[in-house]
């Protein structure tokens, strides 16, 4: 169980990519409550992405 492989990737450098399971309400029916319209002018077919930003404090 300790074989590893090299894999295709990015630096981690100042950044890092990663991917999470959202729970509960959908997250579009949220935006779309402050305000945001689930289809805009940049998202005709709607959207299915987002990005999150954040600090880390360590």
């Amino acid at each position: 169980m300790s074989i590893t492989r090299k894999v295709k990737g990015v630096g981690w450098d100042v950044s890092a990519i990663g991917n999470a399971v959202w729970g509960g309400a959908k997250l579009a029916d949220i935006l779309e409550l402050i305000g945001l319209p689930k289809l805009t002018s940049s998202t005709q077919s709607g959207g299915k992405h987002i990005e999150f930003v954040s600090i880390d404090k360590v």
